[in-house]
């Protein structure tokens, strides 16, 4: 059975019915044991900012911002019936087999597998939630990546003169080529279809 890594953004947390569009994504791949992982989103954020403010090391705001992810882990596992935060492969295989969805603790996960990977990650900002999610899915290893993000695909925005923000970290390209597969899904839509994307 496949092993799909769900990167849900922390700009997502906002959505009243965020339970109930996630079941409706994860109906899509019903054949698949998801894992999810929840970026930062308000609480990174602040870390940015304290950042700003008080010029802290590279290592300290990273540490920090993992952390958010964290927090937003346990978030989403008070809002999604059957969820739990695991650590590790085993502890997600133990909510696989009762039927429920883990979602990783990135910090944890990373601490443990860091050591002994072939590349690290980079702490910088240029490294976000969705470089880490395309390392766990590596790392772990899983079958596909799907990027939930609050925007449509960048094929999409290209058509647009002016976009904000970047739809993936810098670092996300030189990753991307090691995943099996990407895909995409613009959670704030009503579709909230599922489709190809691939970065790099």
């Amino acid at each position: 059975m496949a092993t799909i890594v769900y990167k849900l953004g922390g700009s997502l947390l906002d959505l009243p019915d965020l339970p109930q569009r996630i079941l409706a994504v994860l109906e899509q791949r019903p054949k698949s044991r998801p894992l999810f992982v929840v970026g930062g989103g308000a609480v990174a954020d602040v870390v940015r900012q304290w950042d700003a403010v008080h010029d802290l090391t590279e290592q300290a705001a990273d540490q920090l911002a993992l952390r958010a992810m964290t927090l937003s882990a346990h978030l989403l596992s008070e809002l999604l019936a059957g969820a739990k935060v695991v650590s590790c492969r085993e502890d997600a295989v133990t909510v696989w087999e009762q039927r429920g969805i883990p979602i990783l603790n990135a910090h944890d996960f990373l601490t443990d597998e860091e050591p002994a990977a072939d590349e690290s990650l980079p702490h910088t900002w240029d490294c976000s939630s969705d470089s880490i999610a395309a390392w766990i899915a590596i790392r772990w290893p899983a079958d596909e990546l799907v990027l939930l993000k609050s925007v449509d695909t960048p094929s999409s925005h290209r058509s647009s003169a002016r976009r904000e923000t970047p739809p993936v970290d810098s670092h996300f390209q030189r990753l991307s080529p090691r995943l099996k597969r990407i895909s995409w899904c613009n959670l704030r839509t009503p579709s909230a279809e599922i489709t190809a994307y691939r970065e790099g």
